[in-house]
């Protein structure tokens, strides 16, 4: 009586689908993170926009500084 015995290496193709996971997990995060970048510019346009505007008003110095404060940080957070 004689048997064969086949084998077969499957590791490649367990590689593959470890990357395949890995992949489709990162592209995820990626969109969550597009997600909230969208809804944290949407206002911050709102903050940039309305101090821009009161910036060009006369305005004691005091609420100057404040309102460059305020603008030049809502810039910075809307570059991230």
């Amino acid at each position: 009586m004689a048997s064969v015995h086949v084998t077969r290496d499957i590791t490649e193709r367990k590689k593959m689908e470890e990357q395949l996971i890995i992949t489709d997990r990162l592209a995820s995060v990626g969109e969550l993170a597009s997600g909230i970048a969208h809804e944290l510019n949407n206002p911050l346009t709102g903050v940039i926009g309305f101090s821009q505007l009161l910036l060009e008003k006369d305005v004691p110095d005091d609420v100057r500084e404040d309102l460059e404060i305020i603008h030049s940080e809502a810039q910075r957070t809307a570059k991230v």
